[in-house]
């Protein structure tokens, strides 16, 4: 009789109190059948039988999952392999950024030149935990005048602050006056960038406003 193989898979890996399914179906045996599979978790006290078999993580650290199959004359072999069990990390967060009114509603679609227009710009945390170090930066049109903001600093035409902390469900409102001072029939445009480190899309979010400006007649 030739001794049958061993093959415990892996490496195996899954973060705290998910699973890992244990394979040793690349076991063989060149004269017969592999007729069991025993499996051994170390450290702890996990073992079970079968060809496959789930093993959950349920403490952080490194783990060795112990293999010995038996064919069917009664020989045995023996394989190894680890298994990483890592704590889970944040879930994500998911932080948004749009315009409104001041009010709280849609902005005008135009305003007459020389008019005052007031908005606020809105970061909301619409996860379920907190938003940490949330940074806001919002671009004026230039041609406005007299821009006061509240809760950011200026610099030029670009307004920028840090909100430290948003917590689940709440909103950052920032509220910006000015008078609209361009053009005739050019646009009053504003960008609005946020920031968010664990945001769900990893990505900064942007929201714009476009508003026309036009000449009393």
């Amino acid at each position: 009789n030739v001794p049958p193989t061993a093959d415990a898979g892996g490496p195996y890996s899954a973060v705290v109190g998910a699973d890992v399914t244990l394979d040793g179906s690349a076991s063989e045996d060149s004269d017969g059948s592999i007729v069991r599979w025993e499996w051994n978790v170390s450290p702890g006290a996990f073992s079970g039988t079968g060809e496959t078999l789930t093993y959950t993580c349920q403490d952080p650290g490194d783990f060795t999952a112990a293999l010995v199959v038996t064919d069917d004359d009664g020989a045995t072999a023996t394989a190894s392999a680890g298994i990483s069990c890592t704590e889970p990390g944040p879930a994500p967060t998911n932080v948004s950024v749009d315009f409104r009114s001041a009010a709280g509603g849609s902005l005008p679609r135009s305003i007459e030149e020389g008019s005052p227009l007031s908005y606020r710009v809105r970061v909301e945390n619409t996860s379920s935990r907190p938003a940490e170090d949330v940074s806001l930066t919002v671009t004026i049109d230039p041609d406005a005048q007299d821009v006061t903001a509240t809760d950011l600093e200026r610099q030029a035409n670009v307004w920028s602050g840090t909100r430290a902390r948003i917590a689940p469900g709440e909103a950052w409102d920032v509220l910006f006056s000015m008078t609209v001072e361009a053009r005739a029939d050019s646009p009053h445009l504003s960008l609005a960038r946020i920031s968010a480190p664990g945001d769900q899309d990893d990505e900064d979010d942007e929201a714009r406003i476009r508003i026309r400006v036009t000449q009393d007649a």
